[in-house]
């Protein structure tokens, strides 16, 4: 059992963060909108190795691709479409969103998906789980390229610079 991973994947700096994914336009119908699917893979163990992959998850985890709600997908990056002919991609590719605690290929790790806590590093007989955040941009068809919005947050509340001055001041 081998790694499933694209075969040519590109990585994204870290960018913007906000908790919306959408610029409005001036008909209030949004003309920049991020799709965002989630890769989700469940690890074994092969003489110590761990493996990922997405054939060995279980009834009780999410299904290999999910929306940012964490509902099912029955769409991939290789086969996500868009809803309609008014609509035209940004990047010519989905990308991965590199921001918050991930690790060199995006992926953060837990103990199952039902876990809060998600670390960017492997931990051996911590880390039984997987996801990865793909990211594409889309936009209504004659928008122009100013206002484009900034990636929705990974995490509900991100931590302010102040506050993170004072954690370190600790």
């Amino acid at each position: 059992m081998d790694n499933e991973s694209p075969e040519n994947f590109h990585t994204i700096k870290i960018i913007r963060q906000n908790e919306t994914s959408e610029i409005q336009s001036n008909n209030n119908s949004p003309s920049y909108i991020y799709d965002i699917l989630n890769e989700n893979q469940r690890g074994l163990f092969v003489l110590g190795i761990p493996k990922f992959t997405s054939k060995v998850l279980s009834p009780v985890d999410p299904p290999p691709w999910t929306n940012i709600e964490n509902g099912c997908s029955p769409m991939d990056i290789h086969t996500f479409q868009l809803p309609n002919p008014s609509w035209e991609w940004v990047s010519k590719e989905w990308l991965i969103d590199m921001s918050g605690d991930v690790d060199e290929e995006g992926w953060e790790y837990a103990f199952d998906f039902h876990c809060d806590n998600w670390h960017g590093c492997y931990r051996a007989l911590r880390s039984f789980v997987r996801r990865r955040r793909w990211v594409r941009l889309r936009r209504l068809k004659g928008s122009s390229n100013e206002n484009i919005p900034p990636i929705p947050s990974r995490v509900k509340k991100m931590i302010t610079e102040r506050t993170f001055t004072s954690l370190m001041n600790k």
